[in-house]
């Protein structure tokens, strides 16, 4: 039976999941009826609505979501060897380190595969037509068409099962970009705890100190990998 503190703990992840979970389900219905609400007023003379407001805007936006999944990953990937590392156990979390780098991928890519296919095959048989067609211009954009022939259709299946992992982009489900960044940047997490499991406290909180300048330097549009 866990502690109370452990379960506390796991309360507030969830509840922060739910949050997260919220404001991506709010972007897309806003990028989809009203995208107005990613600007601070609907004209430069208009009063802002209430939704975009300062600070409330940030959960139709959803860029704050996407920022807090990311975090969450984080903190999934490393809780467990850094737990083992602090009991004084590094071989275990060199084990552990091993298992979840070899794991991750799948985990991300089994499910984005099986996504993609159920998409190739709705694609194919006509069911995107009507969203084809709706008046809001980010689901016609993020609507598959099919290809002329099925030649042509097969080769950009398998274009797209592979660019997802190579450059982000797919054709039958556009959402899958962020899949990319969470797998990169797991193996971030892994490389590094991996790197410090023999590292005293200070030493590897210097470590992480270190990581946060690197990335708040660059001021790439990929930083991250999160653009």
């Amino acid at each position: 039976m866990g502690t109370p503190h452990a379960s506390m703990a796991s309360t507030q992840f969830k509840g922060l999941r739910g949050l997260a979970s919220f404001s991506v389900i709010t972007t897309h219905l806003a990028r989809a009826f009203d995208y107005d609400l990613f600007i601070p007023s609907d004209t430069p003379e208009a009063f802002p609505r209430f939704l975009q407001w300062p600070y409330l805007r940030l959960w139709p936006q959803g860029r704050i979501g996407v920022a807090i999944f990311a975090l969450m990953t984080g903190f999934v990937c490393g809780i467990k060897p850094i737990k083992q590392i602090r009991a004084g156990d590094p071989h275990s979390a060199l084990t552990t380190l091993a298992k979840s780098a070899f794991k991750r991928p799948l985990r991300l890519m089994l499910p984005g595969t099986i996504a993609t296919l159920i998409a190739f095959v709705a694609c194919n048989m006509g069911l995107f037509v009507v969203a084809s067609r709706a008046d809001a211009e980010w689901i016609q954009k993020a609507t598959p068409q099919p290809a002329e022939t099925w030649y042509e259709e097969f080769w950009r299946l398998e274009r797209n099962l592979r660019g997802v992992w190579t450059n982000g982009h797919n054709d039958y489900d556009d959402h899958q970009w962020t899949l990319l960044p969470l797998l990169t940047c797991s193996l971030y997490v892994y490389a590094t705890l991996t790197a410090c499991v023999f590292l005293k406290y200070k030493y590897r909180m210097a470590v992480y100190a270190l990581w946060f300048v690197y990335f708040w330097q660059d001021n790439t549009p990929d930083t991250g990998k999160f653009s």
